[in-house]
């Protein structure tokens, strides 16, 4: 289940509602513990791949060990020492050399920050709701008592005062709601605590599918330097204006290092627009963590 986007002005109306839950926003890497009936242990992410198989984590694979069988549990990998660092946790999740995994075992050691359970001993929950799904992890937790396995609990009020003192944001969860595997819904929301920066347009990327024939995402520099590409954020119409702008605009040619740090094939011009854009922070290598375009008059000929 992946969360929408939620706007941090209305965080005391959600709380008013009187239906939602918070929780902290953690910035790790998304993936379950999974016990099958068979006591297969599976370490999948969001992109299904399956860190068991990789044989990289093995603090999580002992954990996932101590579940019941047909056993389904959600959550975030961070690193277990230290403020939550996301480079940190990414770098073991992609490290696969045994013996440089060996080292790091040592050198970062991680866990699993659940906040949910799909399975429990061969019973399906995804149809229980938000509170009891938490009351049946928060009970196998308790009997696991595992260092690499920690309990991510909510509030029910204080949103306002727990969002100011997180450092990523908030989850905002209905109480009430259901699990729904693979599926974006409103029924979370994050809330994140952003930056805010303007941005020269350098490039444009071919939009799929759905917007195929548009600009796919906008190759961004600042002061001279590549800090991202931005594809989220536009309305249709926007596309299709900034579309025809883009397709007119002089080709220009930008510096090797740019022209490298650009994952996709893309098209350098001068863009006759730059562009507000937040980001909820900066890359090791200095780029735009997340960005998206600002809500209120964005774009700027």
């Amino acid at each position: 289940m992946l969360a929408q986007l939620g706007n941090p002005a209305l965080l005391e109306e959600y709380e008013e509602r009187g239906d939602c839950a918070a929780e902290k926003k953690l910035d790790g890497t998304r993936a379950m513990l999974v016990k099958t009936v068979d006591g297969k242990i599976m370490i999948p992410n969001r992109r299904n791949v399956d860190y068991a198989k990789e044989r990289n984590l093995p603090e999580l694979e002992a954990v996932a060990h101590l579940l019941p069988p047909d056993s389904r549990v959600d959550g975030e990998i961070i690193n277990a020492v230290g403020p939550i660092d996301r480079i940190r946790s990414q770098r073991r999740c992609s490290t696969t050399t045994p013996y440089k995994v060996a080292l790091l075992v040592k050198e970062i050691p991680i866990k699993l920050v659940s906040f949910d359970i799909l399975r429990l001993n061969g019973v399906d929950l995804t149809n229980c709701p938000f509170s009891r799904r938490k009351d049946a992890l928060k009970d196998l937790l308790s009997q696991i008592n595992h260092p690499a396995l920690e309990l991510l609990w909510y509030e029910t009020e204080g949103f306002r005062k727990l969002f100011n003192s997180e450092t990523e944001g908030l989850m905002i969860k209905r109480v009430w709601a259901r699990y729904m595997p693979g599926i974006r819904s409103d029924y979370w929301l994050k809330c994140k605590h952003t930056e805010t920066e303007t941005v020269s347009v350098a490039g444009w990327t071919k939009g799929e599918g759905a917007i195929t024939g548009l600009f796919g995402s906008l190759v961004c520099v600042r002061a001279g330097q590549y800090v991202g590409n931005v594809g989220s954020g536009f309305t249709l119409a926007e596309r299709r204006q900034l579309t025809q702008l883009l397709e007119k605009s002089p080709s220009i040619t930008l510096s090797p290092k740019i022209v490298g740090e650009v994952k996709d094939p893309f098209t350098a011009v001068k863009a006759p627009f730059k562009l507000k854009v937040t980001f909820s922070s900066k890359t090791q290598q200095k780029h735009n963590f997340q960005p998206r375009l600002a809500e209120d008059n964005a774009i700027i000929f």
